[in-house]
């Protein structure tokens, strides 16, 4: 399988293709917190067909078939859990039920959601997931093995989220949508590198509720989770990680999301909004190709790989995405179309038919004792 890496598994925006790339790998997967309206028999009619096994205060509800990733599982919880209490600067959690299902007819039946692989039900206590590409995630493939614990740490912030919002005696309702998945998606990349493009800004307006978040969703003209994530690390960038916590004890005092904001954050939202808008639809749609970037992975992520690939453009469930695939053709030193290979560290990409696009190579070769190469970069 080849040796495991400390490398940088990054996401990168390419002009119109950016929405994609974010939402299918990992929005997809990502069905926010949207309460499921299962009864509590139901629960009980799922949970009574499967193994139970616990991890900390997670009971973990498992079929013979996930066995594999019970460890893996584990230890992302124990990561999960870490950055968590570090975000929220909270001491104790309460149970959670981690119920993996068998296969999408059933996810979907119990969340009521559609083209979901995960979910968080603060209703019945519930993050389910729905592993993909079982096969590779089995056999420890890297790029699998990543897809599946952003997930999970995306759902497992969900729940701490509303720990923590239940410890200071605050309503869901009160935060907007955006912020909930901001926070979410800026747990799983807070220490990975990306590019500030984006296709467009919706407006906060219209990602405040539920409602509005899932037709958002499919609005395949924008990238409503890489939106909030930005918005959330120009807020930590700005006022460090305390500005999260800040936010939700200011607005548990106040009632009031925007009250709330303006006393953590010394600026009112609209502002924040204006001066967001403006620095991110500079770059919206501006440039064709990728950016790549390479960075130290946070500890959760160790990434094995057997041979360099790359990303290539394809199609989802209608929508646009990026696939792993080999990229033997690409890796020999000295080729002009190599960003990472054997020989160098930065190595420009230039556009040709055979590759048409990669937008990241694995270097096989980098091990976890050479130096971590966050900021090195390379642009067409």
């Amino acid at each position: 399988m080849g040796k495991h890496i400390k490398a940088a598994l990054v996401i990168m925006a390419a002009g119109m293709l950016a929405a994609a790339v974010w939402h299918v790998f990992f929005h997809q997967d990502q069905a926010s917190r949207i309460a499921v309206t299962a009864g509590s028999a139901e629960k009980r009619e799922l949970l009574k067909t499967k193994n139970m096994t616990r991890h900390q205060h997670a009971s973990i509800y498992y079929s013979d078939q996930e066995k594999p990733i019970l460890e893996l599982t584990k230890e992302t919880l124990t990561y999960a859990d870490d950055l968590n209490r570090a975000i929220f600067g909270q001491s104790r959690f309460h149970g959670i039920d981690l119920v993996f299902f068998s296969n999408s007819k059933e996810i979907e039946a119990f969340s009521k959601l559609s083209d979901i692989t995960g979910f968080y039900s603060e209703e019945t206590r519930i993050i389910g997931l729905l592993p993909e590409d079982r096969e590779q995630l089995f056999n420890n493939d890297g790029f699998a093995v990543f897809l599946y614990k952003r997930v999970l740490i995306h759902e497992y912030t969900h729940y701490a989220f509303h720990e923590k919002l239940r410890e200071l005696g605050s309503e869901p309702e009160d935060y907007p949508l955006w912020f909930h998945e901001g926070v979410a998606e800026w747990s799983t990349a807070h220490d990975s590198a990306y590019t500030r493009t984006l296709p467009s800004v919706v407006p906060l307006a219209k990602l405040k509720t539920d409602r509005q978040w899932q037709k958002m969703r499919d609005d395949s003209e924008s990238d409503i989770y890489l939106q909030s994530f930005y918005m959330i690390d120009e807020l930590v960038n700005k006022k460090g990680r305390g500005i999260i916590l800040d936010i939700m004890k200011e607005t548990a005092e106040a009632k009031n999301f925007k009250k709330g904001f303006r006393a953590a954050v010394h600026q009112e939202l609209t502002e924040f909004e204006k001066e967001f808008k403006q620095k991110y639809e500079k770059t919206a749609l501006r440039v064709p190709m990728p950016f790549f970037f390479i960075n130290e992975s946070v500890p959760a992520v160790r990434l094995p790989c057997s041979a360099a690939f790359a990303f290539v453009p394809g199609q989802v469930h209608r929508r646009k995405a990026f696939f792993a695939c080999p990229a033997e053709r690409a890796e020999e030193p000295g080729n002009s179309r190599v960003c990472f290979d054997k020989e160098t560290l930065h190595r420009p990409f230039q556009y040709s038919e055979e590759f048409d696009p990669p937008a990241l190579f694995g270097r096989p070769d980098l091990s976890p004792q050479e130096p971590p190469l966050r900021g090195r970069k390379c642009m067409i």
